[in-house]
């Protein structure tokens, strides 16, 4: 009886232990914008608290993520990285895991975009994605991160910072806001 009660509670323990792991997240296929804006909502609005306008995270990931159509993927397994901001992965990071990917990066010499391998950072969350890319923020782009409430002087100042090689990067991401997020 005893070796049976004891077979017992270690199936209760890897039971409640099994439960209690995270759930891996899952990226979803988003049809519309719309539908994308509805999904990322409730993940960045924690980042009222922070004093940051909420459209800033929402515009930059619809950006870098075509609307959460294109996210960046390892080339050779198919793993998503849940990096809704293109952020590099560059050794000695804090982030351990990364993705290798074809991507396309502003060439100033070449005034053209050339195909480059990158290595980016990858989360096993969107929650992750969106706390890294406060962090770096914070901590790597401080004109940028004093007009957090501002959209159009934040992004403006991401770009003078040099957050990305793309030469039209903060006036695409300003009209994202004015077109598709004015109202949230």
């Amino acid at each position: 009886m005893g070796v049976v009660l004891i077979i017992a509670i270690i199936g209760l323990l890897l039971f409640i232990i099994t439960l209690k792991k995270e759930k891996k997240e899952k990226w979803k296929e988003f049809k519309t914008p719309e539908e994308y804006i509805e999904f990322l909502k409730p993940h960045v609005e924690f980042v009222n608290s922070l004093g940051m306008d909420k459209r800033i995270p929402i515009a930059h990931s619809a950006l870098e993520t075509g609307w959460g159509k294109y996210p960046i993927k390892d080339c050779k397994t198919g793993k998503n990285s849940f990096n809704l901001f293109g952020i590099k992965w560059r050794k000695g990071c804090l982030i351990e895991n990364y993705v290798t990917t074809l991507t396309k990066e502003w060439d100033k010499e070449k005034q053209e975009y050339v195909s480059i391998y990158a290595t980016f950072r990858a989360y096993k969350t969107i929650k992750e994605s969106i706390e890294d890319y406060i962090n770096l923020i914070r901590n790597h782009y401080p004109e940028s991160w004093k007009n957090r409430s501002d959209y159009i002087a934040y992004f403006k100042w991401l770009q003078a910072e040099g957050y990305a090689t793309e030469k039209e990067f903060a006036n695409r991401l300003i009209s994202i806001v004015d077109t598709r997020l004015k109202n949230i």
